[in-house]
């Protein structure tokens, strides 16, 4: 009897039924929510957040709660339950009071403002988003608790070396600097601000948790930048934007995608040292050749200067047979070390794809 439930329990079914669990809850925690916000809002009738209507308040509320959710279920499915409750606390608590110097956290439903006409001394003011905080948070938390529990994540990938780990966060953190830089020369968005950069901050170190195990999991938390910071009332005006819609969302969705990327280019630049030299060497002049080629671009468009003395006194062609010189000697003598030009020529890349954006939106 003992192995024949035992076989039952692992047949296919049981375990569909199984996995299929989290997603009924996280399907009924969305669903509960949304009415527990609309009959809020109904009972408040027309409360003083209220932006356009019951569908378009509930509705902001979902994707506020929705960009919570998901990076706490994919922490979830990948064993981290300790850091289940970070997205909430940090995004919901901490930087409402400590950055923008809130009296009470923010709660995730726009419905729990006190009704119109209630006396600014009263303690509904206090009381009200405090509750808030409590009761959406069990909506968050309680689908992660779930979900940990239903899953048993096993890191299946063998890890990169810690050399180029550190060389890919590095990398990543580069073009984290790049974003801001260009964000600040355009004046698209103020990100040097205190509060902006720790935001900022929050998202890049949430794309690194969240890729570090499983990028392919890791990929659903790029939601959270999205609902959390898109201007969604552009949905509700009678002409639609996309830009403006998307626009103060994209710093943060780039930067949670910088992070998030950070584990595999460290995996493909560790399977990358391992290759033939010939693949480390033309690696090596593809890059050559893509830096010369927006380097070209970067002088006409935007009139930029070759910053290297040298490359300006003999030009950028003589630069492309230099470095292929250099790099044909190097991949005979000591090919392993083709890496770190690599590297070096990922983070020039990444410099020159910001300055093409600063061109092109300036």
């Amino acid at each position: 009897m003992a192995i024949a439930a035992s076989t039952q329990d692992a047949s296919p079914v049981g375990t569909r039924r199984h996995r299929a669990q989290p997603a009924i809850l996280v399907g009924a925690s969305i669903l509960l929510f949304a009415l527990l916000h609309a009959s809020l809002f109904i009972a408040a009738r027309t409360p003083p957040d209220s932006i356009g209507g019951l569908a378009t308040d509930v509705g902001l509320s979902i994707l506020r709660f929705v960009g919570v959710l998901a990076p706490t279920l994919v922490l979830a499915a990948q064993g981290r339950r300790v850091l289940l409750a970070a997205p909430y606390v940090l995004w919901v608590i901490l930087i409402p009071i400590v950055l923008f110097q809130d009296r009470i956290p923010r709660p995730l439903g726009l419905g729990w403002t006190p009704s119109p006409g209630t006396p600014s001394a009263s303690s509904a003011w206090v009381l009200r988003p405090m509750l808030g905080v409590v009761v959406d948070a069990t909506f968050v938390v309680v689908p992660g608790l779930w979900a940990a529990r239903a899953g048993s994540y096993r890191e299946s990938q063998p890890r990169p070396s810690s050399v180029m780990q550190t060389c890919a966060l590095a990398l990543s953190l580069f073009a984290l600097l790049a974003l801001v830089r260009t964000a600040e020369t355009t004046g698209s968005h103020d990100l040097t601000d205190w509060g902006a950069g720790v935001q900022l901050g929050s998202y890049f170190l949430l794309g690194i948790l969240a890729g570090w195990r499983d990028a392919r999991i890791g990929s659903f938390v790029l939601a959270a930048p999205i609902a959390l910071n898109a201007d969604w009332i552009q949905v509700a005006l009678p002409v639609f934007s996309l830009t403006r819609l998307m626009s103060p969302a994209v710093p943060f969705l780039v930067a949670t995608a910088a992070g998030l990327g950070s584990r595999p280019l460290a995996a493909w630049l560790d399977s990358l040292r391992r290759r033939p030299p010939r693949t480390l060497l033309a690696w090596v002049l593809l890059l050559n050749l893509a830096d010369v080629v927006l380097t070209l671009l970067l002088t006409r468009l935007d009139g930029a200067v070759e910053a290297n003395p040298i490359v300006r006194a003999t030009g950028l062609p003589a630069k492309l047979i230099l470095v292929s010189i250099a790099a044909a000697i190097v991949a005979r003598m000591r090919p392993a070390a083709l890496i770190w030009p690599v590297v070096l020529m990922l983070g020039v890349t990444v410099w020159h794809v910001s300055g093409l954006a600063l061109a092109v939106l300036t």
